[in-house]
């Protein structure tokens, strides 16, 4: 590390990404849950395939929207800042 402080595109990226992780396992729980026809688990057998592909599919995007709106909240609101006197 160089000492100098982190910007604040990792504090969005932290946040961006522990939105999309949580958004992600909340989908994968309730499709465990829910379960429509033994598509996610039957038995002890685990269709792994669909059932990350839920939790990306929700994950990412969280992910993504979150970590660019912190981004845009660290940062200022484009054109809200004074100028002039």
């Amino acid at each position: 590390m160089s000492g100098r402080p982190a910007g604040p595109w990792r504090l969005a990226a932290g946040i961006g990404l522990g939105v999309g992780v949580a958004l992600g396992a909340v989908m994968m729980a309730i499709a465990w849950d829910h379960n429509p026809q033994g598509a996610i688990h039957d038995g002890g057998r685990v269709s792994w395939g669909p059932w990350l592909a839920i939790g990306a599919s929700w994950g990412l995007p969280a992910a993504l929207g979150a970590g660019a709106l912190a981004g845009l909240v660290l940062r200022g609101w484009p054109g809200s800042r004074r100028r002039g006197p």
